[in-house]
């Protein structure tokens, strides 16, 4: 049985059930204790460390109920086996999230792209349409002229 080192701070404002618990999560997750590995008890952990033992047995209780330790009636509590597959399933979970979110980087990229596109197409259109309307007023400024020009004029009065 590993006694793990902890460390409690008794100035801080984390409860000190929590912050033992936290400590023998990470003990658990670096692998300091092992799947199987014998946990030491209630008592002499809060004898060790000068902590209530109901501040211990909370502590504990809270690992119980997030399954990193088991309490077997005559052998005592130990890490649960299950630690390692629960370990193996979250780094998949987490390669899996990974793997999303770049997919979705992936196609945020894209559709700013393409909206960026749409924006210089726009840009091309609204320059088109520009010219067309210039073209157009000038084609009518010379429509008006040229039906000026083409204004039947007063004939003269020689044939009177």
């Amino acid at each position: 049985m590993k006694a793990i080192p902890v460390i409690i701070d008794r100035s801080s404002p984390v409860p000190l059930y929590h912050q033992l618990s936290e400590q023998l999560t990470a003990a658990i997750a670096d692998g300091t204790l092992k799947p199987g590995d014998p946990f030491e008890n209630e008592l002499a952990l809060a004898e060790r460390l000068d902590l209530s033992r109901p501040t211990v047995r909370r502590a504990i209780a809270e690992l119980v109920t997030r399954g990193l330790l088991v309490r077997r009636r005559g052998v005592g509590t130990v890490v649960a086996s299950e630690v390692k597959n629960l370990a193996n399933q979250t780094a998949r979970s987490t390669a899996d999230i990974d793997r999303q979110v770049a997919d979705i980087r992936a196609a945020t990229e894209a559709a700013v792209a393409a909206v960026g596109e749409i924006g210089d197409s726009i840009t091309e259109i609204d320059e088109v349409a520009s010219a067309i309307a210039a073209a157009m007023e000038e084609q009518e400024a010379v429509t008006q002229a040229l039906n000026g020009d083409a204004v039947p004029r007063p004939r003269s009065s020689a044939r009177r």
